[in-house]
């Protein structure tokens, strides 16, 4: 199996790494996610100027493809000029933040992954529900940052795939969020 992975949060986010690791013992792993965060575009898709494509290296030393535009685009760049082949499955996140309800419609995350099923390719969206009651904390100089924990949405993530491998979706479905 191939497997894109993209996101909204760029190629330097820690959830995209995570979404990686969780699925790369499972099938061959693409990376193709924005040179910068492209949160709440929607579908947007570049059309009158030229996208800029520059391989980079991930935190654990593995290769991805950074491109300078919406998730949308990354998309379609890493399933029509990066991939061999055709993806079976595009991935976008792990987004650092839910995306449900009407944020839907404007998360770059759920919109990389209706990109994806456009083009005939089913897709997961994958988000981080983070609790800001426990998840800011305060290093040593009082700076306040978020502290990521994707221990189980990555699990959550592999399982989901491991079953779509084994069974395929769900009949008349193409799209998990």
């Amino acid at each position: 199996m191939n497997i894109l992975i993209s996101n909204d949060d760029g190629v330097f986010a820690p959830g995209i790494l995570a979404a990686k690791q969780a699925v790369e013992d499972l099938a061959n792993v693409c990376v193709v996610a924005p040179d910068k965060n492209n949160s709440s575009v929607g579908r947007r898709l570049t059309l009158f100027k030229h996208l800029e494509i520059n391989q980079c290296e991930l935190e654990d030393g593995s290769p991805a493809y950074s491109v300078s535009g919406s998730p949308a685009d990354c998309v379609v760049v890493g399933a029509d000029y990066v991939m061999d082949a055709k993806p079976d499955l595009v991935i976008s996140g792990i987004n650092q933040g839910v995306n449900i309800s009407c944020d839907i419609t404007s998360s770059g995350t759920v919109c990389a992954a209706f990109e994806a099923v456009s083009l005939g390719i089913p897709a997961i969206a994958a988000s981080l529900f983070m609790d800001p009651k426990t998840s800011y904390k305060q290093d040593e100089n009082g700076n306040w940052h978020m502290e990521y924990d994707f221990t189980l949405a990555k699990k959550v993530l592999h399982d989901i795939v491991s079953k779509i491998i084994d069974d395929g979706f769900p009949d008349d479905v193409d799209l998990f969020n």
